[in-house]
């Protein structure tokens, strides 16, 4: 999840992607990243099943189009990932307005 687009593109993305913002975009794409849509705290992020943090490797030594391969062109929403527990909604709305505060 990018939470701060603008911090994003213009100090981290230049010390690892010679690309603009569309292009790096572009690229989850078509390494096989889905965009999780729908309401929840994640709507936006990108999501791979081979990609997980804590679990590198899942992806490791995969070419573009295994990655691709690994992962449907669409996700119906009620088959999307949900990394939040539903009892878990007040810390997880209370951690969203820390990152805004941060971000402001």
């Amino acid at each position: 999840m990018i939470h701060d687009r603008p911090h994003f593109s213009n100090s981290i993305m230049p010390h690892y992607f010679k690309s603009k913002f569309t292009s790096f975009r572009q690229s989850l794409r078509n390494h096989g990243f889905a965009q999780i849509g729908g309401n929840s705290w994640d709507e936006g992020a990108y999501y791979h099943k081979l990609f997980l943090r804590d679990e590198p490797l899942l992806c490791q030594g995969l070419t573009q189009e295994q990655m691709k391969k690994a992962m449907p062109e669409w996700i119906p929403v009620e088959d999307e990932p949900r990394f939040y527990p539903k009892d878990n909604h007040e810390s997880v709305v209370a951690a969203a307005a820390m990152v805004s505060l941060k971000s402001s």
